[in-house]
């Protein structure tokens, strides 16, 4: 993540923190949040987070010892859930993280599979409903933006930008 977004969620954190504890916040974020930077710094600031990952990603696999894939793991038999436990995540600069697969059948009719991290141990049917709460707010925020005409805003000043979060 580039360094003005990791000051926005340190700020925002900080701000809200004031009002209540950091331990009480929980953040979902999709793959284009699944950064190990981002991870240290919501462990560090004590927020649990859980988040969408890429099938690419790779993990540490005691079994075998070896670095693979998230998408090269399969479930067992007709599961749809899999906890693969507290494991070594991203080859190139590895980050102990509870991480666990779900999957469900898409609108087409074929499998779609969350790959999800979290520092805290979640069971993967718990992790996939926190997850999937955030749908609601994505499309709370995008009528907002669209409505009170921030569709077109060029915010650029990291204070209004952490102001503008918190709000929404």
């Amino acid at each position: 993540m580039r360094r003005y977004e990791l000051a926005l969620i340190r700020r925002v954190v900080s701000q809200l923190s004031e009002v209540i504890e950091t331990s009480r916040l929980l953040m979902t974020a999709d793959r284009g949040f699944a950064d190990v930077q981002l991870f240290s710094l919501l462990q560090e600031l004590n927020v649990e987070f859980i988040i969408r990952v890429k099938a690419s990603t790779k993990v540490y696999v005691p079994v075998g010892g070896q670095w693979r894939g998230l998408g090269t793991l399969r479930f067992s038999g007709n599961s749809r859930r899999r906890n693969l436990g507290h494991l070594l995540y991203c080859a190139n600069s590895p980050q102990r993280l509870w991480i666990t697969m779900s999957r469900a059948r898409n609108r087409k009719g074929g499998w779609g599979v969350w790959y999800l991290v979290s520092n805290c141990p979640h069971q993967a049917g718990s992790a996939a409903q926190e997850y999937g709460r955030r749908f609601g707010c994505e499309e709370g925020f995008r009528d907002v933006k669209w409505w009170l005409g921030f569709k077109e805003a060029r915010v650029t000043c990291i204070h209004a930008w952490s102001r503008l979060f918190a709000l929404f």
